[in-house]
């Protein structure tokens, strides 16, 4: 770096194009039977649509707009066969949702590498546009996400259309996180989910907060309440963990509970009604410099859970 030559005369440089617009047509026709008379009739099935107007409105802003998507250059979802109680979760897939997600995590999300399903999410974009798999037309949205000075933010709202008996829905996501120190964060939550033709709603508010404390010592937790409907008892989750990770003792301590009523119809459940807690312990010794051997990993994990009737499952 100290042999580099200083660039000059470079005031009037601009940023560009900061637009990316992404449309799709589709053309097709079905010959379908008619019940009343035996002959034939045919169906239009084409479609026009916008998968993702993205505007760099600042280098750390940017918008998403979206109309009658069809998301058709998705990944196909694996096909899975649910023989447990418990709900499936599969990933999203789908570009428009995918870019700046992040900022919208907010619950017991897995960790590390880990395979299992959350226990909870407070936001889970599959719950847009797919249900049980099967599509469901969006009208249209928008999404917005930046980062400014140390304020993380994203809001979301979606319009489904009505289809097969199943009335339109509206989805709206508001999420705030503000850095602190090198590595923790606070920050909240809301999201509505309602029907547009039926009326009613569902709604979740939640505040959230790690901190990392002695390089060595995580401290993350958060509250959340749902409504919807009548349900106004047992309606929150919660959860505590305590982590101290070096390079030769781990210990994590933590505790979720989720109400019996708990319900976000724009997140994910794997199960209510449940209270979790889980120790692990781990020692990793190195036996030094002249074993072969670099480092051991030693742990154990007790993991157990609780209905709200403190029975053991």
């Amino acid at each position: 770096v100290s042999q580099a030559g200083h660039l000059e005369q470079l005031d009037r440089i601009g940023a560009g194009l900061r637009l990316r617009i992404k449309p799709y047509v589709i053309g097709g026709v079905s010959q379908l039977p008619n019940d009343h008379s035996g002959s034939t009739y045919l169906e239009n099935n084409s479609q026009v649509g916008i998968e993702d107007i993205k505007i760099a409105i600042t280098p750390s802003i940017t918008a998403d707009i979206t109309v009658n998507p069809d998301f058709a250059q998705a990944e196909v979802d694996q096909s899975m066969v649910n023989m447990t109680r418990f709900s499936l979760f599969i990933n999203e897939k789908r570009e428009f949702y995918l870019e700046g997600a992040r900022v919208f995590d907010f619950g017991a999300a897995r960790t590390g590498r880990s395979s299992r399903p959350p226990e909870v999410i407070a936001f889970y974009s599959r719950r847009i546009g797919l249900k049980d798999s099967n599509q469901v037309p969006i009208l249209g949205g928008a999404k917005l996400t930046g980062d400014i000075d140390g304020f993380q933010f994203g809001a979301i709202n979606m319009q489904t259309r009505s289809q097969e008996g199943l009335a339109g829905s509206n989805f709206g996501v508001l999420r705030i996180k503000r850095r602190l120190l090198k590595r923790s964060y606070v920050g909240g939550i809301v999201t509505n989910a309602s029907m547009t033709e039926e009326g009613g709603a569902n709604r979740v508010a939640g505040i959230d907060g790690n901190f990392v404390l002695f390089d060595k010592l995580t401290l993350f937790g958060f509250f959340a309440e749902s409504e919807s409907g009548d349900k106004k008892d047992s309606n929150q989750a919660y959860q505590g963990q305590a982590r101290w990770r070096s390079d030769t003792v781990e210990v994590d301590i933590h505790r979720l509970s989720i109400g019996k009523n708990f319900s976000p119809e724009t997140g994910y459940i794997r199960r209510n009604d449940t209270t979790k807690h889980l120790v692990r312990f781990g020692w990793r010794p190195r036996p030094g410099n002249k074993s072969w051997i670099r480092q051991y990993h030693l742990t154990t994990t007790h993991t157990w859970f609780t209905s709200h009737r403190d029975f053991m499952e």
